[in-house]
Formats: structure tokens, sequence, C-alpha cells
């Protein structure tokens, strides 16, 4: 069976495990980087869990709203043509996803706490907001880059066939006479 083949067949088991492995290896690294720095400056007043759980409920967070930016992309393709508006959908889209976010985020922290019969205090929520949206702002841009990026290459890989328009506006005559596709080398 060609690989691709084989790779079609189990698309969302590969999917969901390489961001599996992403979000782990990542977070994994986040967390240990904090625990590192701490001890570089002699400042280690917290349990060694505190920046797993901070790490890994971010993580949680965000594999659970991938899905959901995959689906906005599909809902609501980047139109080169009407920029503005779809600047707009995405800079609204992205305020959407830092809220679901940080919300999962504090949720299961709180949750986390409790069982440790400790509490968990977000912070000012205006200023924490900002500081989780900054960074939710790029993470955002960075998803979407790669899934737009895998969807490319998927497609070419495919031999994805798309009648080309004049213009935004103009309907594609759907009666061609021959059409000439090419997949997967072939």
């Amino acid at each position: 069976m060609n690989r691709f083949l084989h790779f079609q067949r189990y698309k969302l088991a590969y999917e969901t495990l390489f961001i599996f492995c992403y979000l782990f290896i990542n977070n994994t690294i986040l967390a240990t980087s904090v625990i590192m720095e701490a001890r570089r400056n002699s400042e280690v007043s917290f349990y060694l869990w505190v920046p797993f759980v901070a790490e890994y409920t971010s993580a949680i967070g965000t594999g659970i709203l991938l899905p959901v930016i995959s689906w906005l992309l599909n809902k609501y393709p980047i139109n080169w043509q009407a920029i503005k508006r779809t600047f707009a959908v995405y800079l609204f889209a992205s305020m959407v996803y830092s809220l679901l976010h940080t919300s999962i985020m504090v949720g299961l922290r709180k949750i986390i706490y409790l069982v440790q019969s400790m509490n968990y205090d977000f912070g000012d929520v205006f200023f924490e907001l900002g500081y989780e949206y900054r960074k939710d702002l790029w993470a955002f841009i960075f998803f979407v880059m790669m899934i737009k990026s895998y969807q490319f290459i998927l497609s070419r890989l495919q031999g994805e066939a798309n009648p080309i328009s004049d213009g935004e506006d103009t309907p594609i005559a759907a009666k061609f006479e021959r059409l000439l596709v090419k997949k997967l080398g072939k």
C-alpha cells in the first residue's frame, strides 16, 4: 500500500498523535524552563508540580480549541480580495479563542488546586486577560499558519484541482469538455 494512501486512511489518528506530541513536548519544555530559571535564581518557593499544571492545562485548552480554529478556516477562509473583512473576522476569533483558552485553563487549574486543598488565584482579571491575550494571539496566528500550510501540502499531494475564476463574484462554469487532473504524481 502506498504510504500516502496509508496516511489518508489513518489521517485523523496521525493528526491527533502529532498534535498531542507537539503540545506535550512544547509544554514540558516550558514547565521545566520555569523550574530551571527558578533554581538559577535560587527561588524555588513553589511545588514542582505547579509549572506542569500551568503548562499542561494550557496544552489541554489548546488541544480542545484546535478543531475550532480548523473549522473557522473552513467556514471563513482567508480572502485576500476582502482582507479588511477577513482581518476583522480573525481578530474577533482570536479574542474568542483567548477567552475560551483562558477559561479552560483557569477552570482546570481551580479543580486541580481544589483537589490539592489549595486555592488557585488568577489575579487581576483585566491584567491577566491582557497578558494571556498577547500570548494567545501569537499562538492563534501560529496555528492558523500551520493549519493552512498543512492543508496546502495535503492538497498538493492529493492533486487537488480547482477551477480558477476571474474575480471574486464571477461564477465558475461547471461545464468542462475536458479536465486534466494530476494526482499523486500521475
